[in-house]
């Protein structure tokens, strides 16, 4: 990390000097203002999160907000949003949050939502979950209206009877974003439910089967540590 600190550092005096885009190697380059880019395989992938604590509950339908773990001795424990096995699709419980892309975001780029989660009663079987969104980018000369959602479903992976409090994750289709998602700033406007009246899902099957939110985040690719100007790469 030292060296590669110093090496920056020289290259920065050296743009400085001449005022010209620096290539540290073939895809970490230093651009004549001093922007750090990351082109071909040098970009990286890191989490944009959502915590539990961000949703926002309906007007029903709300999963229960109550304790996953304690220390067995009276403490009030962690909490988190439980969703329990509803065998009707009018009762199905549901959150809902907003997603930013960040400025450091690789403009255009594949993006792969996917949710933590933990078993919370000791049965077997499988649980959907949904994903209902509608993304759209900033646009500040034409702006640009939400279009009609996309939903989808998963189902996880199969759960045990000793897979209580576990943390598992269940991705969701990657998204590739259309020429009206694709700039950062845009926004994507979030449903996530248990979709548990539905016939694969078979956690609990006819009794309790709840199953703890974690996080729900979204893996994105990103190729440097900002963007040139407040609303545009």
């Amino acid at each position: 990390m030292k060296k590669f600190l110093t090496l920056l550092l020289i290259s920065g005096l050296w743009f400085n000097l001449m005022g010209q885009e620096v290539k540290l190697n073939t895809n970490l380059v230093v651009e004549s203002d001093g922007t750090l880019r990351m082109d071909g395989n040098a970009t990286a992938f890191t989490d944009l999160v959502v915590p539990v604590t961000a949703v926002r509950l309906g007007s029903g339908n709300s999963p229960q907000f109550v304790s996953m773990k304690n220390n067995g001795s009276g403490s009030r424990g962690v909490y988190t949003f439980t969703f329990e096995n509803q065998s009707s699709s009018s009762n199905e419980q549901e959150v809902f949050f907003s997603i930013q892309l960040p400025h450091n975001w690789k403009e255009g780029t594949t993006i792969y939502p996917h949710v933590h989660w933990s078993p919370q009663t000791a049965t077997t079987g499988v649980v959907v979950w949904g994903f209902e969104y509608s993304w759209v980018e900033y646009n500040a000369s034409t702006p640009i209206a939400f279009p009609n959602t996309v939903l989808e479903t998963v189902s996880s992976a199969a759960i045990g009877v000793g897979d209580v409090d576990k943390h598992f994750i269940t991705p969701f289709s990657a998204i590739t974003p259309t020429a009206d998602q694709d700039k950062i700033s845009g926004i994507i406007m979030c449903r996530f439910w248990r979709k548990s009246a539905d016939a694969a899902d078979t956690y609990g099957g006819g009794g309790t089967g709840n199953a703890a939110l974690l996080s729900f985040d979204v893996h994105y690719e990103m190729d440097g540590i900002g963007s040139h100007t407040e609303y545009v790469k």
